[in-house]
């Protein structure tokens, strides 16, 4: 019950996006819209960051879920962008918004999350467990993030296939074997 209430007040707030810049959504406005109480919504939530942060992590957990089924990093790759991609209307208004910086560390945070768990599936275990592994890992989630947010800053669609190929080739080949 607990998170159908969560998902309910997610997704009024995802939906007030549409019309409204998140500047302008209040807990007030999101509750009245959702037909709880701000009780209810303290009870799930902090603030809107929190609800911001578990929206995010939903989406990844599900797109992780996705591509369990991917055979290698690169379809695995390709699943993860076409989510970003396919909210980017709205990514691109998280940006604009006074919580830009915050949701660049979501993103960024998410992307980090998301290649150390596919890669720890194709890695060989010295590769994961090495001291560069850290380094690595945060240097592509950062590349990755910058030309996502530029993109959608830009209102570019970001091209899936070509940067899934660049990261598997530069990147994915070099330091996973597959």
């Amino acid at each position: 019950m607990a998170k159908e209430t969560k998902k309910k007040i997610f997704q009024t707030f995802w939906s007030l996006i549409d019309n409204h810049s998140l500047d302008e959504i209040t807990v007030t406005m999101l509750v009245q819209e959702c037909g709880i109480s701000r009780q209810t919504f303290y009870y799930h939530f902090s603030d809107i960051e929190s609800l911001l942060r578990w929206g995010i992590e939903q989406s990844t957990s599900g797109c992780v879920k996705r591509a369990k089924q991917a055979s290698n990093m690169r379809e695995a790759t390709v699943i993860f962008l076409s989510m970003l991609q396919d909210g980017s209307d709205v990514i691109s208004k998280l940006l604009k918004s006074s919580y830009g910086g915050y949701t660049t560390l979501l993103i960024k945070d998410s992307i980090a999350q998301y290649i150390a768990k596919f890669a720890v599936r194709y890695a060989d275990e010295s590769v994961v467990n090495s001291p560069n592994a850290e380094f690595l890992l945060d240097f592509i989630s950062n590349g990755i993030t910058g030309g996502v947010i530029a993109a959608f800053i830009e209102q570019k669609a970001i091209d899936v296939e070509i940067i899934a190929d660049k990261l598997n080739t530069l990147v994915f080949e070099k330091f996973i074997v597959e």
